[in-house]
């Protein structure tokens, strides 16, 4: 039990009031409401130590059902202890900690009468307060109400009392083991605060909530149907402004507007069938996990999109293993997911010949797709960026699946688009590997030189494909069809090897150190590779000159974002290893340190003085 200095302990929690938006739950749901743009600094004021979950937390089960959302932190000491553990990562400069996440966390925990180990819950209700956001009530964990009220100044203990933090009036009352807070009196009054919510809470969630709920220790909720309302205005909204900015985009972003219909679809569907979203954030020795749960209505046309689990790790190994910037799969075999990617292809528009609608057009001769942006050290130097990139596609029709991607790439063949006009070469069996029958291509691209825009585009294009163009290989084997994103013979040998045994990326060791942190029965995966990238970072930077000097560690393992897609919902998990965000720290420590990129170092254009870029 703390010992109570009364004066001293309510400037102490006036103190941190000021700090934490005033301790007034209406701004801390401001912020919760906005939690799809948390910073860094947020999440690492919530995150906490991963564990099973057999119950939901006490705090939750005194939630009542009417909520629009809700934020929960399991246990505050850990929360605090994690955040003294990332903070070690991230030291700030003199002075920033004042205001920091870890250093409002240490006041709360010294907060007299607080339960240092217990949940707390933001309960945010449909509407908007008084202060502007949504109506909300905290409820904080107390050993001890009447030390805990004492210290924010209220007269008594018994019913709905009044307390001042930093000048503005609250309201607090005792809710058995719970203070419960508000800047609305009628909510506090109103709020019984009493256990019995969480089976609600569990039909809400759903089994994909549930699991994400049941391995975080902390989790973010809105509870869909309560939150009807504003799902619409904000969808009109983003269809509003991304409109418009397609409209300015001019005619390249006429193209882009047929993929907006499949965005507003994604979202009246969320509006419709949605049950709940749940964002869950938790900490292992391994990294920083962070789960985004979508759980759908039982037996609504959404909820049957998402009902098969996939097995997208498999399909990693058959392409080569390689240093890469980024490799990724997804499965393609369950009905729903196909249903719900064909629908996205006919809203783009089947006389959409270029990008994802064009590909998709084969979707009834695939099962699955793995590829990867292999590394390349003459990447940013005129290499291009896809020298050393493969692409697999599964498929129990190779042969017809190989003609179908040579009539579209042959389709190309004089289509202008804007300042560029763009001229294909196909040669069916051109070459024979090991075997195998290989068809090479080439991809050209004339920019017309009376065009504005065609000096710039011509420069991309340079960068991305070398200046030679892109160009590539293909072949069918059994299973499926292999890309080749360059006419290199021994990448392309190494391609059909793993394309064929079935042992190539899914085999590097610390790539499966990263998986081990993902969940099973993935439909989808894709990892960052952070080594190769700073490599090609600092080599670009070499040479144009100004290469900051750092150390960067010989592995460095890859950041993942992983997806499921059953029980009637979706899953994506966003892994940061350990060891990767103790790598970017050191660079950035010692960046700040050397002080490489003061813009006073650099001239205006980069010729005289000390070089930029």
């Amino acid at each position: 039990m703390h010992e109570r200095v009364p004066g001293r302990d309510r400037t102490h929690f006036e103190t941190l009031g000021k700090n934490m938006m005033n301790f007034k739950p209406s701004k801390v749901c401001q912020s919760v409401r906005r939690f799809a743009g948390m910073t860094a600094a947020a999440v690492v004021l919530l995150v906490g130590t991963a564990r099973s979950l057999a119950d939901i937390p006490a705090a939750m089960d005194r939630v009542p059902e009417s909520i629009s959302g809700a934020v929960f932190v399991h246990n505050l000491e850990r929360a605090v202890a994690n955040m003294n553990r990332l903070a070690a990562l991230f030291p700030q400069e003199e002075g920033e900690e004042d205001g920091s996440p870890l250093t409002m966390a240490k006041k709360l925990l010294d907060t007299p009468g607080l339960n240092k180990s217990g949940s707390l819950a933001v309960a945010l209700f449909p509407g908007e307060g008084e202060m502007g956001g949504p109506p909300a009530v905290m409820l904080v964990p107390v050993s001890d109400y009447a030390a805990f009220a004492t210290a924010l100044g209220a007269a008594g203990t018994d019913g709905v009392q009044t307390v001042n933090i930093d000048g503005a009036e609250n309201f607090i009352k005792n809710c058995d083991g719970f203070a419960a807070l508000s800047n609305q009196r009628d909510l506090v009054e109103g709020f019984a605060g009493k256990p019995g919510n969480a089976e609600k809470h569990r039909a809400m969630l759903g089994p994909v909530g549930q699991r994400v709920c049941d391995s975080s220790d902390v989790m973010i909720i809105g509870n869909v149907t309560n939150l009807r309302d504003a799902l619409t205005e904000g969808a009109e909204q983003f269809k509003n402004q991304a409109e418009q900015a397609l409209m300015m985009a001019g005619p390249q972003g006429a193209g882009a507007m047929e993929g907006m219909k499949v965005v507003e679809a994604l979202l009246e569907g969320f509006k419709r069938d949605g049950s709940a979203g749940v964002l869950g954030i938790s900490m292992t020795d391994k990294g920083l996990v962070i789960d985004i749960g979508s759980q759908f209505k039982a037996g609504s046309e959404v909820a049957g999109f998402f009902s098969s689990k996939g097995n997208s790790g498999t399909l990693l190994g058959r392409i080569p293993n390689q240093p890469f910037y980024f490799a990724g799969a997804v499965d393609l075999s369950a009905p729903g997911i196909r249903t719900m990617m064909s629908n996205a292809t006919k809203m783009m528009g089947q006389d959409n010949n270029a990008g994802v609608a064009s590909a998709m057009q084969n979707l009834d001769k695939m099962s699955g797709m793995a590829g990867v942006l292999g590394a390349s050290p003459a990447a940013m130097m005129g290499g291009g960026v896809f020298v050393n990139s493969v692409l697999y596609t599964a498929s129990n029709d190779s042969t017809s699946l190989l003609k179908a991607s040579a009539d579209q790439l042959t389709k190309l063949d004089g289509r202008k688009e804007g300042p560029v006009t763009t001229k294909v070469t196909y040669r069916g069996n051109a070459a024979e590997i090991n075997g195998t029958k290989v068809d090479t291509w080439t991809m050209a691209m004339d920019f017309d030189p009376n065009d504005p825009m065609g000096m710039q585009a011509q420069m991309m294009t340079s960068m991305l494909f070398g200046q030679g163009g892109l160009s590539g290989m293909n072949a069918a084997v059994d299973g499926g069809v292999v890309t080749v994103y360059s006419q290199n013979t021994p990448l392309m040998t190494s391609a059909l090897a793993s394309a064929r045994g079935g042992e190539g990326l899914a085999q590097n060791a610390i790539l499966r150190d990263t998986q081990a942190s993902l969940p099973a029965d993935r439909t989808f995966e894709f990892y960052i590779g952070v080594k190769p990238l700073l490599d090609a970072f600092l080599g670009f930077a070499a040479m144009m000159g100004g290469a900051p000097e750092m150390k960067v560690p010989a592995q460095i393992s890859p950041i993942a974002l992983a997806g499921t897609t059953d029980s009637g919902g979706m899953t994506v998990r966003i892994f940061m290893p350990m060891d990767t965000m103790q790598t970017l720290a050191d660079i950035a420590r010692q960046m700040r340190d050397a002080d490489d990129f003061d813009d006073d170092d650099f001239d205006d254009d980069g010729m005289g003085g000390s070089p930029r870029f």
